[in-house]
């Protein structure tokens, strides 16, 4: 990735800036996103040289200097940091196998939806909460269906019930990005 950073930087002066943010989301975005929610739960120390490449593209693309504050130019490309962008991926997947027929039946079986015996609560009115499962080990923590379901059940309702997907998208990117700009 940072060979491709060092590449792109070279001939930047030759690209405007809508062809910089090409060359870069099909060179250097696409490393970050491919197999992201994999790494879901990984403490934020050894997610830090994913975070330091997508701040250098996003340098290279907006001409900062290294010593200038990344955050502008991050919301200037409305991108999202790293750990949100895993978070974005795996609630992508989570809604699409809970709505999605075409979604595999694989993923549709990690999801049961919760529900609560005592009709009088609070919590019995939503229904689009998920059971967090349970593991012995530690391991167990970090697996995919404990933290979309854990992911899942703190967004807000609105965003949880959006009729399609694309909907759900656009809602749930203007969540994480107040979460994280705002």
């Amino acid at each position: 990735m940072n060979f491709q950073l060092r590449n792109i930087s070279k001939i930047r002066k030759c690209l405007n800036r809508d062809c910089a943010i090409s060359v870069v989301t099909a060179l250097v975005t696409s490393h970050l996103d491919y197999a992201n929610s994999l790494l879901a739960g990984t403490p934020d120390s050894d997610l830090h040289r994913l975070q330091v490449a997508q701040h250098n593209a996003a340098r290279i693309i907006c001409g900062a200097r290294n010593r200038e504050h990344i955050t502008p130019y991050m919301k200037d490309l409305h991108w999202l940091p790293v750990k949100s962008r895993m978070s974005f991926k795996i609630l992508c997947n989570t809604y699409n196998s809970l709505y999605s027929d075409s979604h595999p039946v694989y993923l549709k079986e990690f999801h049961t939806f919760y529900s609560n015996q005592r009709s009088n609560l609070r919590s019995a009115d939503d229904r689009t909460r998920l059971l967090i499962p349970k593991f012995n080990k530690r391991v167990g923590q970090f697996s995919y269906p404990r933290n979309s379901a854990k992911l899942w059940n703190n967004l807000p309702v609105t965003i949880r019930q959006s009729n399609s997907y694309y909907i759900f998208k656009r809602k749930l990117k203007t969540h994480l990005f107040g979460q994280c700009y705002d």
